[in-house]
């Protein structure tokens, strides 16, 4: 797995331990890219202390997700600077997930007011083991890695694309989100699955069952039937909304 320039290739290269952000509903996939904004001075002793060392953090989802931001207009296969949102990180007393990801800094930017503005390149899926009293106002754990997500991805590994595509196409439409269905179109599957299940807005416990998701096919059964779902109940299915 590359992230910016290192290579993470065995359990050597991940670190035994890291500093963890839990977040509320944004969560980060091997090999995805997630952009935040943070202004809490923890958080941003969190990153700057990573940034000194192997710019390496943990995210996490938290259990309870009713401040959880919305995404809209986002470009799920495209990162740009000018079109970082502002996410909030959890607070640290709610109870998290225990499995998340890895995440490399790959873009570090002072915004000017007391804010920072991050991308997270994502390397592995780790299980949270014990928490680590270091003294630092942000928490830190022992980890296990899940070092199979560091080997080639098979970025071709057979989905239902067209059924993929059906859906989510409606599911966007139906919660006014927008992507460039051009650029899509062009992408691998690994890629398609990965990147809209980060920005899709699922409760908490839906996107850590897709964090979870053994395998890509997996991934993508488990995100038409949510998306399925929501519109049923919603009365949304197979409406597509004129913007």
């Amino acid at each position: 797995m590359q992230a910016g320039n290192a290579f993470y290739t065995s359990a050597q290269d991940i670190p035994q331990c890291l500093p963890v952000l839990s977040m509320a509903s944004i969560m980060l996939m091997p090999g995805g890219f997630v952009p935040l904004t943070l202004s809490e001075p923890r958080f941003i002793q969190m990153i700057d202390d990573a940034m000194r060392g192997d710019r390496l953090i943990g995210l996490v989802l938290v259990k309870s997700g009713s401040n959880a931001a919305k995404v809209t207009n986002y470009d799920p296969l495209s990162f740009d600077a000018e079109l970082l949102h502002k996410y909030q990180a959890a607070n640290d007393n709610n109870a998290t997930w225990n499995i998340g990801c890895i995440g490399r800094i790959t873009h570090y930017s002072e915004v000017g007011d007391g804010q920072i503005m991050i991308s997270l390149h994502g390397i592995c899926r780790f299980r949270l083991e014990a928490e680590l009293q270091t003294g630092k106002p942000y928490r830190q754990y022992a980890i296990t890695p899940f070092i199979g997500d560091l080997g080639e991805s098979d970025d071709n590994a057979p989905i239902d694309r067209e059924m993929f595509l059906s859906v989510f196409q409606d599911y966007l439409a139906a919660n006014h989100m927008q992507a460039d269905w051009d650029i899509i179109a062009e992408v691998s599957n690994s890629a398609l699955v990965n990147a809209l299940s980060v920005i899709v807005p699922f409760a908490p416990a839906e996107k850590q069952a897709l964090l979870e998701a053994p395998d890509i096919k997996t991934r993508s059964e488990t995100m038409i039937a949510i998306a399925q779902r929501s519109m049923l109940r919603d009365g949304k299915y197979g409406q597509r909304m004129v913007q």
